[in-house]
């Protein structure tokens, strides 16, 4: 069965995309500045519940099949994932 990939168009001509990119960009990085005290706490946290890597790193597939990494704080056990569900 072929896979077919169905696009909405947006309204908005590249000039508008692209200033668009550029404020979302400009707002995330002020949120991460202004949230770093709070993922620092959480960095912290995690780390001293039972002293191993505070950061998980998954690979997940993302746009036209690529590959990419995503990095989350655990909030989980290390050995979660090989213990399986419970």
């Amino acid at each position: 069965m072929e896979q077919q990939t169905t696009f909405i168009p947006d309204g908005m001509n590249a000039f508008e995309r692209n200033v668009k990119r550029v404020g979302d960009c400009m707002i995330a990085g002020i949120l991460m500045i202004i949230f770093s005290p709070l993922f620092l706490i959480c960095y912290i946290a995690v780390k001293r519940e039972d002293g191993g890597p505070a950061i998980f790193k998954q690979e997940r597939i993302g746009r036209f099949g690529r590959p990419f990494y995503i990095y989350k704080f655990r909030s989980m056990r290390l050995d979660a994932e090989s213990a399986g569900p419970r």
